[in-house]
């Protein structure tokens, strides 16, 4: 896993007493990061089903990489780690290439205000961001 940061300080560097996932899906997970700074946070409505249903080659693979996210396999218990440890923690125990990144939305770099995106490599890709910037920025 590769890791590239800004020099300092940053928001990633804030102090959680502990963070638990139990059975949680990367959709989960990020939902649940977000909480830590945004609480009562939840992800915006996404369909149950992916919208392709035709029985093609294209179809199948889109609804494999839709439905990726929403697979079950995380369980984590950490204790007194920062934010980015928990990024990484899981996206190694996500595996699969599994990746994340944090991109801020204001200049003062706030938690508050930036997207936390977890992605795996073949297009599946899982950002949880705050509601008021994500409609303006979309």
């Amino acid at each position: 896993m590769l890791i590239l940061r800004l020099k300092g300080a940053s928001a990633l560097d804030r102090n959680v007493p502990r963070f638990t996932l139990t059975n949680a899906s990367l959709a989960g997970a990020a939902e649940a990061v977000r909480r830590i700074f945004e609480p009562g946070y939840i992800l915006p409505d996404v369909p149950l089903q992916p919208p392709a249903t035709e029985d093609t080659d294209r179809a199948r693979q889109y609804r494999d990489q839709y439905n990726e996210r929403f697979r079950p396999v995380l369980t984590l218990d950490l204790k007194n780690v920062t934010i980015e440890a928990i990024l990484t923690a899981i996206a190694a125990k996500r595996g699969g290439g599994c990746g994340w990144f944090v991109e801020y939305l204001s200049d003062e770099r706030r938690l508050e205000d930036s997207l936390v995106v977890f992605y795996v490599p073949g297009g599946v890709q899982v950002t949880a961001g705050p509601r008021r910037k994500l409609a303006a920025r979309y």
